[in-house]
């Protein structure tokens, strides 16, 4: 008689904390929609600005945004919306001493696609952060200076 596995409590473990990262991602990400609407480097407290702009897709289309915390870790946020094809692209942002930093990946489905990290980069060095797909062209751009 074959051999019956059963999954260990340490990889029930493992995946379970698996999902609560997913669940802090979206959370995070949640709480960025609710701070779109606000003002354009209106201060959530002393050193800490949140701001949000759109991201235009190289055919001039808008196509989602960008939202930037300049807190202690500073956070990166990017929201797809729009005419994008399906499949994996690269994040990366253009900072103001001419580095291209990548930090990270973005799967779109249907035109739809959210991500988010924290960087060690301030957002307020930062002149544009990009989407880049496999090839490694820019597929869109949001202009933060």
């Amino acid at each position: 008689m074959g051999r019956m596995y059963t999954a260990r409590p340490r990889s029930r473990l493992r995946f379970l904390a698996a999902v609560a990262a997913a669940v802090v991602l979206f959370a995070a990400g949640g709480a960025a929609v609710v701070h779109i609407r606000q003002p354009p480097g209106e201060v959530d407290g002393p050193g800490h600005e949140f701001r949000t702009v759109r991201l235009i897709s190289t055919r001039g289309g808008d196509v989602g945004d960008v939202s930037t915390y300049a807190g202690s870790p500073a956070w990166f946020f990017m929201r797809l919306d729009g005419a994008v094809p399906t499949g994996t692209y690269r994040c990366v942002l253009d900072v103001d001493d001419g580095r291209t930093v990548p930090i990270g990946s973005l799967f779109v489905s249907d035109g739809k696609g959210g991500w988010g990290e924290h960087v060690s980069i301030d957002p307020r060095r930062v002149r544009a952060a990009r989407l880049l797909d496999a090839g490694g062209i820019t597929v869109a751009t949001a202009k933060l200076h």
